[in-house]
């Protein structure tokens, strides 16, 4: 019981994280595990995002220099916050990207394709370039599944955690069933369709063989002489 109430915890926390201004010597690691996807987004206040470079602008960040003042120098250096590894060996992103967070923050996101089974680890040489005392709170998550959550500060070993290998694709035979079972209802749909027709012909051929059979009788009934006793 108590381990679930952790868990719900943590995931309000992921899902009010991108929300809530950043104390200053916190940040946010949060990995996003998909069928085929893992997205890991870092956030950090706009101010401490500053210290990441070497030579910054005088100017704080803002929303109307971050674009052209800020946004290509820490797209530069984003490369070298993390290092990813998966059974020991370094993985790299696809797709870096910086943005800015709500109305205090930067959020740096990294996605990769969905690592197979194996020990994930993450090192953080980002802690060389922010002021002491900083802590990283880590999580990961699957859907709506805590996996795994901690945190990381200067001179930490590297965090990690065990990945399961990923959910199966659906099979292609699925479809094709599927396909199989779309034809026999439109077949049975298309049956069905002709048999009304077949009942209105029944029906106006039985209303027709009744009316020759009236008419036939009328035919035989002796004519009245309209003379009365």
């Amino acid at each position: 019981m108590l381990r679930r109430l952790l868990a719900c915890l943590v995931l309000s926390a992921l899902a009010a994280a991108p929300a809530q201004a950043h104390d200053l010597l916190s940040g946010n690691t949060n990995f996003r595990l998909g069928p085929n996807s893992m997205q890991v987004d870092f956030v950090i206040a706009r101010i401490v995002a500053r210290n990441l470079l070497d030579h910054p602008p005088s100017d704080n960040i803002t929303d109307d220099n971050f674009d052209t003042l800020y946004q290509p120098s820490l797209q530069k250096v984003a490369a070298g916050l993390f290092t990813f590894t998966l059974d020991g060996k370094i993985i790299f992103p696809e797709v870096t990207e910086v943005t800015l967070s709500e109305e205090t923050d930067v959020k740096f996101t990294f996605l990769f394709t969905r690592p197979p089974a194996g020990r994930l680890a993450l090192a953080a040489p980002v802690f060389k370039k922010i002021p002491g005392g900083f802590v990283n709170s880590i999580a990961i998550s699957e859907g709506s599944h805590v996996l795994g959550y901690g945190e990381q500060r200067d001179g930490d070993p590297p965090w990690e955690i065990s990945l399961a290998a990923p959910p199966p694709a659906a099979a292609p035979a699925a479809s094709s069933a599927s396909s199989s079972d779309e034809t026999d209802n439109e077949k049975t749909y298309d049956s069905d369709t002709r048999l009304p027709f077949w009942g209105y012909v029944t029906i106006s051929l039985s209303v027709f063989l009744v009316f020759l059979y009236c008419e036939r009788l009328r035919r035989q009934r002796p004519p009245s002489t309209g003379i009365k006793n």
